[in-house]
């Protein structure tokens, strides 16, 4: 069974300090790991393109009613409800045949909902995305600011990011983990959307990338999102007042 991954992307003299981290951190997952795989590879700095960070909202949501309600108001301008509906579900049961979390993210026609990446057992990962050594502790900075430390948050804001760049419409987002409730939305218009009380108790857990079906070119999209190497630019943005970044 999968139980998680992680990656960075890293000036050559921090990888062996990162790589003891990431090894240090695989020990907190529960059930406790038999195996843990790791893998070094040299990334060629003229190939890697900067991307402007996501704004981060941060709405008051006090249930999971609440951040239902949030996240099918953004969504529905995108995605029809049908499908907004049977991606719910997918969240909720899972979307591999034996109701395993994917290990990384369906692609959704937006207006019917035709999955449209072609490993449907695992998902499209993506990769080869980190924030700028620069920007790291701006970014980091203001995440404490918000209260938001852990990595999860951080490290979710960064990969969204790439995902828009990309050329993804949107995106909705429950952890597999059955302790962490947490989920979002992005928009390329808008930004990342962080949902306490989202993913449902008893949820499988996962992520939906929606696209523009008539327009997308597969293959292109699953090469920027796996292949391609980003960094993350500064400013991180935040905002606590969701409706009014709507109205702009």
């Amino acid at each position: 069974m999968h139980l998680g991954g992680a990656e960075r992307l890293v000036p050559v003299a921090k990888a062996q300090d990162v790589g003891d981290q990431m090894a240090m951190r695989s020990r907190g997952y529960e059930p406790q790991p038999s195996q843990v795989w790791m893998t070094f590879e040299s990334i060629s700095p003229a190939t890697i393109t900067h991307v402007p960070c996501l704004p981060l909202h941060l709405p008051d949501v006090g249930d999971n009613a609440g951040a239902f309600d949030i996240a099918r108001s953004l969504l529905i301008p995108l995605v029809s409800p049908q499908v907004l509906d049977e991606a719910f579900i997918g969240l909720t049961n899972g979307f591999a045949s034996d109701r395993r979390v994917l290990r990384g993210a369906a692609i959704w026609n937006q207006r019917n909902g035709a999955r449209l990446d072609t490993i449907f057992d695992r998902g499209i990962r993506v990769s080869v995305v980190d924030y700028a050594p620069e920007a790291e502790p701006l970014i980091d900075d203001v995440l404490f600011q918000a209260g938001l430390q852990h990595a999860r948050t951080r490290e979710a804001i960064a990969i969204a990011s790439k995902v828009v760049w990309a050329g993804v419409l949107a995106e909705i987002c429950w952890s597999d983990d059955a302790g962490y409730d947490t989920g979002y939305v992005s928009r390329a218009d808008l930004g990342y959307v962080r949902l306490p009380c989202f993913r449902p108790k008893g949820a499988i857990g996962g992520r939906v990338f929606f696209v523009d079906g008539a327009s997308a070119k597969m293959g292109a999209l699953e090469h920027r999102l796996k292949r391609e190497p980003v960094l993350i630019d500064a400013p991180l943005v935040v905002s606590y007042d969701l409706e009014k970044s709507l109205k702009r």
